[in-house]
């Protein structure tokens, strides 16, 4: 899923959007629906998707799409350098929204990310979640920017109870760039 490319895809939302939708050209669709069922059991409160480049679009929204119409109670939040890109744009776009997802965190997100999970568990107001796109009252509603952190501040990353078998690579990839 990292670099598919479909040259009948173009980089707009209607693009995408019918895509998402057509099986004869989507091969994310039939794989999704095959492990949904697992998803909507565990019933969770938050989903973060990050796509970090075009080709990862298609996958990475048709999940968002699927996740989103079967989770109704479920927090869908896409991130990624690649709508950090397009986040201006996607400020005109409530459709995107209303299809994909209820919130986008742009720009760096490691503190917007924890800061939405709190956010949502809490039933609070998303206005206080800085970088982060979502709607509002029909309308997009562009949050606060927040200010990068000094990484002498930033408490080390935890893995202890990451199980690195869970993921599916052909080798175990430890989850940090240096």
């Amino acid at each position: 899923m990292n670099d598919f490319k479909n040259k009948n895809i173009k980089p707009t939302i209607e693009s995408v959007a019918s895509m998402i939708e057509n099986k004869s050209e989507n091969p994310f669709i039939k794989f999704y629906e095959s492990i949904l069922g697992s998803i909507i059991e565990l019933n969770p409160v938050n989903i973060g998707i990050s796509i970090n480049s075009f080709t990862q679009v298609l996958a990475g929204l048709t999940l968002s799409k699927m996740l989103k119409e079967n989770l109704k109670n479920t927090h869908i939040n896409i991130s990624g350098n690649f709508f950090t890109k397009v986040a201006n744009t996607l400020e005109q776009k409530p459709e995107f929204f209303e299809q994909f997802c209820h919130s986008l965190v742009y720009e760096e997100d490691e503190i917007s990310i924890v800061k939405l999970i709190k956010t949502v568990k809490a039933g609070d107001d998303l206005s206080e979640v800085p970088n982060l796109l979502h709607l509002k009252d029909g309308k997009v509603v562009k949050n606060e920017k927040s200010t990068s952190k000094e990484l002498d501040l930033i408490t080390e990353p935890y893995f202890a109870n990451l199980d690195l078998n869970s993921y599916l690579t052909p080798e175990i990839i430890f989850p940090i760039q240096v």
